[in-house]
């Protein structure tokens, strides 16, 4: 499933918000986080607001468009 169709079925649950751990890159080629900027592009793109609750975890609030 891609982010977005995971976000869709999440919006029709019960649930606040989405939680997206993307981590940093440690374990990544050169320790660069390769996951977390792609995220983060898609949900500006797709003009949802979240909030990096730590490095590379993202918080996805339900009904916060922007």
């Amino acid at each position: 499933h891609t982010l977005g169709h995971v976000l869709v079925g999440a919006v029709n649950t019960n649930a606040t918000g989405l939680r997206v751990v993307t981590g940093v890159g440690r374990h990544s080629a050169g320790g660069r986080a390769r996951l977390l900027p792609v995220v983060r592009s898609f949900l500006e793109n797709s003009g949802l607001h979240y909030v990096e609750e730590q490095p590379g975890i993202l918080v996805v609030p339900f009904g916060a468009r922007r």
